[in-house]
């Protein structure tokens, strides 16, 4: 937590992510997806004290995982299999 730089405050709970990722292949063609945060964990990962503006008093404020988030995709390769330069 910044603000608390001698840890006298209590820590933040300890957390984990999954994420996924799978692909296929077909004639050139690869489709692939990838999942962050399977789970949707929304853990805060980062905190600071700051003043509340309405209240006047002290306060943590807390940062969260991001939210599960899906990419999706599709590419193709062009030339024969294996080739890294244009010179044949």
């Amino acid at each position: 937590m910044r603000g608390d730089e001698g840890n006298e405050e209590v820590q933040l709970d300890p957390y984990f992510l999954v994420g996924a990722r799978a692909a296929y292949g077909y004639r050139g063609w690869t489709l692939s997806g990838v999942v962050t945060n399977v789970f949707n964990n929304h853990s805060p990962v980062f905190g600071t004290f700051n003043q509340n503006a309405r209240t006047g008093e002290l306060e943590r404020f807390l940062t969260p995982l991001n939210a599960r988030s899906f990419v999706l995709k599709i590419s193709r390769t062009f030339g024969p299999s294996g080739s890294d330069s244009d010179d044949n």
